[in-house]
């Protein structure tokens, strides 16, 4: 009978592959441990901004970072206007996903140093799908807060046609009782009657004037000059107005696009300053400038918030809604016009712009004029200034 004497080689052997399996454990241990610890991160950070789009993308990089990523982008399209964030280094082995929602549009391309494979590709997609979900989240999020509003919008609008209904109900009943009316005696229980019941009518009549929003668009010839000059001066603020143009438009619309501007460098730039308007015109395109001082701390805040500036329901202030300048914005581009936000370091500067069209044609259309030239024009000389 044959018998097998132990070979040392083969106790090295099997120690050997003993040795890899353990080091293979370990390999595996540490990365799942680091992949649950970037997971739970890029949780508490989402948490802990509140879901904020922005915040949550320029934080991500340092929890993105722990996987097979060397480096991160993203381009971000935040209602209109843009933004790149860029992480890391840029290598030839990328992916690019999308991310779509109503005015948000984001591009996220993630680099690695080459294309990975085996458990190392498993970790970094896992990482990689985790944060386009809490983002993609984060969006539909932020899309829901904005229909949610409008949606009470719609509910506040059909309290008024409920008081509209009313003051037409009131007003048949008071004609049938007016009809009904031959005594003295039933005349002065029908006076009494209104003297009871017209307060209320009146406090809903009124609310309606206020809120009403049915009427149609009324297009006609507006003088920019003037029509700034009527918006600005109930404010109370120091101004100057120069240049002057002329345009075709809904006047209401327009005036309203146009305070909301005004009445944001009232309520967000605490200063003595002037607020300089200046109208300028090219055959294509009427510009107006609004300029005005401010210190280097709120310019600065400014221009790092730049991004944030046109979304609804932003803002830095306790009593401010974040709606003023997105408002003016969607009516400028429905009008086929845009808003924009000028960095500069000792002054807020926001500049709309307006298709100039001629005086036969009665709405602003689509079109293929660039609005972001910057060629300066000249300016039509007339001016005016007051100081509140």
């Amino acid at each position: 009978m044959m018998t097998l004497e132990p070979n040392p080689s083969w106790f090295f052997l099997l120690t050997l592959i003993g040795l890899v399996i353990l080091l293979v454990f370990i390999y595996l241990r540490q990365q799942s441990y680091q992949l649950s610890r970037a997971i739970s991160g890029l949780y508490k950070l989402n948490k802990d901004e509140q879901q904020d789009v922005l915040s949550f993308i320029n934080q991500a990089w340092l929890y993105l970072a722990r996987s097979g990523l060397v480096g991160f982008s993203a381009h971000i399209d935040w209602f209109g206007t843009t933004q790149t964030f860029k992480f890391g280094k840029q290598t030839d082995y990328f992916d690019i996903k999308h991310l779509q929602g109503n005015e948000i549009s984001i591009e996220c391309c993630f680099y690695t140093p080459k294309k990975l494979k085996g458990e190392k590709h498993y970790f970094t997609e896992l990482l990689k799908n985790t944060f386009l979900q809490l983002l993609d989240h984060n969006i539909q999020t932020k899309i829901n807060q904005i229909f949610t509003t409008q949606l009470g919008l719609q509910k506040a609008q059909l309290f008024n046609q409920h008081d509209l209904k009313n003051l037409i109900q009131f007003i048949q009943l008071l004609e049938g009782q007016v009809a009904k009316t031959h005594s003295p005696m039933q005349t002065e229980r029908l006076i009494a009657s209104l003297k009871r019941s017209l307060p209320s009518i009146k406090q809903r009549a009124e609310r309606l004037l206020i809120k009403s929003a049915t009427q149609a668009p009324v297009t006609q010839p507006i003088q920019l000059n003037t029509l700034l000059d009527q918006l600005t001066k109930p404010l109370f603020i120091p101004y100057r107005l120069t240049g002057d143009a002329n345009i075709n438009t809904d006047s209401a619309k327009l005036g309203e696009a146009l305070y909301n501007i005004i009445a944001n460098f009232r309520d967000h730039n605490a200063t003595h300053s002037p607020l300089q308007m200046t109208i300028s015109q090219t055959d294509q395109l009427i510009k107006i400038r609004f300029e005005q001082a401010a210190d280097s701390i709120k310019t600065q805040q400014l221009k790092s918030h730049a991004i944030r500036l046109f979304e609804p329901f932003w803002t830095d202030s306790p009593s401010g809604m974040g709606l003023g300048l997105y408002m003016a914005r969607q009516t400028l581009k429905q009008q086929g016009g845009d808003l924009l936000f000028i960095p500069a370091n000792d002054h807020i500067i926001f500049e709309a712009r307006l298709l100039a069209l001629a005086p036969s044609q009665t709405y602003f259309s689509e079109s293929g004029l660039d609005l972001s030239s910057t060629t300066s024009p000249s300016i039509t000389p007339a001016s005016v200034s007051a100081d509140a």
